[in-house]
């Protein structure tokens, strides 16, 4: 109901932002009840999922929605930790944690094929590098250009190695708890490329 509101009211012209933001909140407060509870059908926990995705689809249509956003995002996440660890079957395509870790992760080296493609694109976009003519047209230019070079090296080779250290850091996450979390740890980067120059971290509530 949330998100049809708002779609409605996206594409129809007619307000319904008020009805929206009920819906959405009754949606919200019906997932803090739904995620205590432990005797969930696997009907239960779909339903929850489901819930958690067309509430993250709806912050398209808010103005102030990045937030809100991030938060039903970690539900979502949250959800399939919680059908995966169960075991219980679901009607979506959820790959365990293992696997999605070994699909995330796993270091392949770029296919001979895939190194041929990277370099013909590259040279394709030195090629066109003359022809831009704005600030924004370079700065396009230069992220396109820079994502295909560091395609030909693996990510096994990379350019730094990350440590973390600090107690009680694997938390399971509870988007929807307004308790905060706060964890004291140490990041400790080595540099294992004699060409990189500097790390950046994106940090992201």
């Amino acid at each position: 109901m949330a998100l049809g509101a708002s779609h409605l009211s996206k594409v129809s012209g007619t307000d319904f932002l008020q009805s929206a933001l009920v819906h959405r909140g009754r949606a919200i407060t019906g997932l803090q009840q739904a995620l205590f509870d432990e005797t969930c059908s696997s009907a239960d926990l779909d339903s929850i999922l489901a819930t958690c995705y067309a509430l993250a689809f709806q912050t398209v249509y808010l103005d102030d929605g990045l937030a809100d956003f991030i938060g039903m995002t970690r539900g979502c996440t949250l959800m399939t930790n919680r059908i995966v660890q169960h075991n219980m079957p679901s009607v979506f395509s959820l790959l365990p944690e293992s696997t999605e870790k070994q699909q995330t992760f796993q270091d392949v080296p770029p296919r001979p094929n895939d190194t041929i493609l990277i370099r013909k694109g590259v040279e394709a976009l030195e090629e066109f590098e003359a022809r831009l003519s704005t600030s924004t047209q370079v700065a396009f230019f230069n992220l396109l250009i820079s994502a295909l070079r560091e395609l030909r090296t693996s990510t096994r080779a990379g350019c730094a190695e990350f440590q973390i250290t600090g107690q009680d850091l694997s938390l399971e996450y509870d988007p929807f708890s307004p308790a905060p979390i706060e964890r004291a740890f140490t990041l400790r980067v080595r540099r294992v490329d004699s060409s990189a120059t500097a790390v950046r971290f994106l940090l992201a509530d």
